[in-house]
């Protein structure tokens, strides 16, 4: 008696190999939904830069205004170029759940149906800690790294602080707290792939 196969229940990965083009099409594809949200966001949040502005430096200016000091311009594009950052920064951080969800589309075809359940919580909770490590930095970590840098300086020094350096310094500590609070979401794909266990 000839055997019929049983029909598989679930649906496996599909292991055909695509053309090397498809997949810079692919990517293409993703790359341009990234670079234009990113772009929109920044217009948009030009609309607003000083405010913007004013709300990022706000430890800083603090600190500083604490021990009656103000942050210095020393040549004369240096705002401006200050400015388009902010524009740019704040627009990258609110375009982070588009980037998220085009990267995921991007490697998903390369996952298991079960695997491709988890793209809305990966975006979810990825974007959910990294705004989570910037507003600890903001409110907790910030005051006090300016504070310790304030508390350092000498008679014989002036505290100076020019609005480029600060600004570029503050932006990367964003970027730290935020990619630092990303610790769970890296745990638990190394769960899931067997490299820790939830006892270690």
């Amino acid at each position: 008696r000839r055997r019929i196969p049983a029909r598989t229940t679930r649906k496996t990965m599909d292991d055909t190999p695509r053309p090397i083009t498809s997949h810079l099409q692919e990517l293409r594809k993703r790359l341009f939904w990234v670079i234009g949200v990113w772009g929109a966001c920044a217009a948009i949040s030009g609309l607003f830069v000083s405010q913007l502005f004013e709300l990022l430096m706000g430890p800083a200016v603090n600190a500083l205004r604490a021990r009656e000091y103000e942050l210095i311009a020393i040549n004369p594009p240096e705002i401006f170029f200050a400015y388009v950052k902010t524009a740019l920064l704040v627009g990258f951080v609110v375009s982070i759940p588009v980037t998220l969800y085009q990267i995921w589309g991007f490697v998903g075809p390369a996952l298991y149906k079960a695997e491709r359940r988890f793209a809305i919580p990966f975006v979810l909770a990825t974007t959910l800690l990294f705004f989570s490590g910037a507003l600890f930095g903001y409110f907790v970590a910030f005051p006090f790294v300016f504070e310790y840098f304030l508390g350092l300086e000498a008679d014989f020094v002036q505290t100076s602080w020019t609005t480029r350096e600060i600004f570029s310094f503050q932006s990367r500590l964003y970027l730290v707290f935020g990619i630092g609070f990303q610790l769970p979401i890296v745990i638990f794909f190394f769960s899931l792939a067997g490299i820790v266990t939830p006892d270690k």
